[in-house]
């Protein structure tokens, strides 16, 4: 009897170690369909020393945080564990679904290092495939087709101690509705012809198109301004590595975005 409970003990703590540096293992976020498991109870990562609050933004290609997108375009959907204390580390699950939560929405790409998809119940899940060393997230995700509606995430994240079991460390759920832009008119986000060159490059952008430039503007994928020009070529000599996004306005105030290699 003694051997069978020490032998559930090592299993009980093998799972939780293993069920937090790789993931979930299950839908946790408290979305509709799922099982009503999320992390935080049953004595997951639940009654410790951090109290954890989450936070989404939504950020265009102008680095600006919006609470309306636009059907098809890109943004950068952060996650944020807000937390007390001082974690060793942090664990996360998200997924978007209409608001109805009927239909899922698989736009998330370009996922950034320690973070990995999983597909469940036909739904593109998103979470940390190790312990995260930042309590923020960014996520590239585009927005679906027009008259889709409104959309909500539903995440959970968690903040941990670092002690190899899931004891003492802290959790919570939350869900974020963002409403589609459905009053824009096709003008206002059309898009200019325009081609960029090379791409990847290790400097210089260089653009071609049927309309002048006023500006372009070079931002990382967390929205941060990088450099900026009013020239028809722009100099990434200086960025690191990576991708970035390139965003270019034309005289008439038409925008136009598009994802550019630095190499």
């Amino acid at each position: 009897m003694k051997k069978t409970l020490l032998l559930l003990s090592v299993l009980y703590a093998a799972f939780s170690m293993f069920s937090f540096s790789g993931g979930f293992g299950s839908p946790a976020t408290g979305a509709p369909g799922e099982n009503g498991t999320t992390c935080g109870q049953g004595g997951c990562h639940s009654a410790g020393q951090f109290d954890v609050e989450l936070n989404l933004s939504m950020i265009d290609s102008n680095g600006e945080s919006v609470e309306e997108f636009i059907a098809g375009e890109t943004y950068t959907v952060a996650l944020k564990v807000d937390h007390t204390g001082l974690p060793s580390g942090y664990g996360f699950q998200m997924v978007c679904l209409t608001e109805d939560g009927d239909q899922p929405i698989n736009n998330f790409s370009d996922l950034p290092d320690n973070v990995k998809e999983t597909m469940r119940m036909n739904r593109q899940y998103v979470e940390h495939s190790s312990r995260l060393p930042v309590d923020s997230i960014p996520i590239t995700w585009t927005a679906p087709a027009a008259e889709t509606g409104s959309v909500t995430f539903y995440a959970s994240g968690n903040a941990v101690n670092g002690n190899g079991t899931s004891s003492g460390d802290g959790a919570n759920v939350g869900s974020f509705t963002f409403m589609e832009l459905m009053d824009s008119s096709s003008e206002e986000i059309s898009a200019p012809t325009i081609d960029i060159f090379p791409n990847p490059t290790t400097d210089y952008i260089y653009t071609e198109t049927d309309k002048q430039i006023s500006e372009m503007t070079v931002l990382d994928m967390q929205g941060k301004i990088m450099t900026r020009t009013t020239k028809d070529k722009v100099d990434v000599s200086a960025l690191a590595n990576g991708q970035y996004i390139l965003k270019i306005q034309t005289i008439d105030g038409q925008q136009h975005s598009k994802k550019i290699q630095k190499n």
